[in-house]
């Protein structure tokens, strides 16, 4: 039986996702909570953590750590982050917890992709689909300033 104060973390999982459906969050955002959610509570039933509680900023070092070696990819290493840390704060906010041992975890680094420049090939082809000179001049003016096409349309 467990302690006044205690909570599985399947219990936990499960109201944090009631908060989300509360909280109106997408199909999308529901599942991407599920999935990488799911597998870190599986990676802490095996480790013995069965009582949110017990879980420690060391566990969730462990973990991160155990997926570096795994050499899964910076985006997905942080996606599971960013998934244990909004429930760890959920389980602060909601007085599961008193303290989220999320505080003293880093967020792991994302890898810098810097894209290759476009060959001069590349240029002439895309100026030349250019049917109209407004079209030619904002190409022109993206190449120059290295601005997104999203950025300028904002």
């Amino acid at each position: 039986m467990l302690q006044r104060g205690t909570h599985l973390f399947s219990t936990a999982f499960d109201l944090f996702l009631l908060d989300c459906e509360a909280r109106r969050l997408t199909d999308q955002t529901l599942s991407f909570y599920r999935a990488k959610l799911s597998l870190f509570i599986r990676w802490c039933e095996a480790a013995g953590i069965e009582i949110i509680q017990d879980l420690t900023a060391h566990h969730i070092r462990r973990y991160l750590v155990e997926l570096h070696r795994r050499e899964l990819s910076s985006q997905y290493q942080h996606d599971l982050a960013r998934a244990i840390r909004a429930f760890l704060n959920y389980c602060v906010r909601d007085e599961l917890l008193e303290k989220s041992p999320f505080d003293k975890v880093q967020m792991p680094r994302l890898e810098k992709k810097i894209l290759e420049a476009f060959t001069t090939e590349e240029i002439h082809r895309l100026l030349k689909g250019c049917t109209r000179e407004r079209d030619r001049t904002l190409c022109l003016f993206l190449l120059d300033t290295g601005l997104r096409a999203s950025e300028l349309i904002a």
